[in-house]
């Protein structure tokens, strides 16, 4: 079933890829990318969105653009690579955990809702940080239910660091996952030591960043 949704959604999303019509924020993204990798990330810091999107995106068009592929087209598949990857992975780990129909139903409301495939195919960073935060959520209940889940911290706080880094809304939902698992009726002491190294990991990765994530918020906040 999820197979049969991969190739439904990867045809539809070529075929909407084909279209050269973009709107102010996708122009933004591309224009961004232009830059050296130095003078794209002092222009992010002026944006209102943390930088890693646009490092992903600047590397998918660094790799194909010489091959002759269109620009635009890189972009809007770029931002698809992020659906694949749950259409994918994440419900070969729904299929392992709770069978096929839960992961069928998975694979169905990720293609047939409507909002997402427009994310499917705009070239912003919101289907990235979709699939991190949906991979965060994943590894913290693998970390709970399994009781102690080997590094599964580690990746927790991988995904934390790669959704705080690609968009504000994603690190506040990352930010709840990491509370409910202290909600959670079978934490045990062992879950608390490895949710405080996860959050301490995390809080490190993220310090680089937050200064500017207080610049513009300021920002946003005087507009």
């Amino acid at each position: 079933g999820n197979f049969l949704f991969s190739i439904l959604f990867l045809i539809i999303v070529i075929y909407c890829s084909r279209s050269n019509s973009l709107w102010v924020d996708e122009v933004f993204s591309l224009k961004l990318v232009r830059h050296n990798w130095a003078e794209m990330l002092k222009l992010a810091t002026m944006d209102v969105h943390p930088p890693l999107y646009y490092f992903i995106l600047k590397l998918f068009i660094s790799i194909f653009q010489p091959l002759g592929l269109n620009v635009i087209f890189i972009g809007k598949v770029t931002s698809f690579i992020p659906y694949f990857l749950m259409l994918t992975w994440i419900t070969a780990k729904i299929v392992k955990k709770t069978g096929i129909m839960a992961a069928s139903l998975f694979g169905l409301l990720l293609v047939g809702m409507p909002n997402l495939l427009i994310y499917g195919v705009e070239i912003r960073g919101y289907s990235w940080a979709m699939f991190f935060v949906t991979a965060s959520f994943f590894y913290a209940e693998e970390l709970v239910t399994e009781r102690g889940g080997g590094t599964k911290h580690g990746y927790l706080s991988l995904f934390f660091v790669l959704a705080a880094y690609t968009h504000y809304f994603s690190c506040v939902a990352v930010v709840v996952i990491y509370f409910g698992i202290l909600l959670f009726e079978k934490c045990d002491k062992k879950i608390i030591k490895k949710w405080i190294l996860s959050v301490l990991v995390s809080c490190f990765l993220y310090i680089p960043w937050i200064f500017v994530f207080i610049r513009q918020f300021g920002k946003v906040l005087g507009d």
